[in-house]
């Protein structure tokens, strides 16, 4: 499964989709549906400028509206965001608006 997950990571880089240069970041994440009270702790994978790879036992829907809170250099950042795919350990998350580059560290 990693290979084909590194396959998918490879095309989409190099066939031009991806907006934003990703990062391996194994951060600490909470996040949490949009509307929602129930925030769940996960762990990220990568990070760039326009989304985040999430970790999670309960990864949503794609298409769900989320607001993921990072700790960055400058402090706690909670970002909106929607997922943009979602498998079954892990999912995609696609910010509404881009994260700045001093905050990714």
């Amino acid at each position: 499964m990693r290979i084909i997950q590194g396959l998918r990571r490879f095309f989409l880089t190099f066939l031009g989709r991806r907006h934003h240069p990703r990062t391996p970041a194994a951060l600490a994440v909470e996040w949490h549906l949009f509307g929602s009270a129930v925030h769940h702790r996960s762990a990220t994978e990568d990070i760039s400028a326009g989304g985040v790879l999430v970790s999670s036992l309960k990864p949503l829907p794609v298409g769900s509206p989320v607001v993921v809170a990072l700790a960055t250099p400058q402090g706690r950042r909670e970002l909106h965001a929607r997922v943009a795919w979602s498998e079954s350990t892990r999912m995609g998350v696609r910010f509404t608006r881009p994260l700045d580059a001093a905050a990714m560290g």
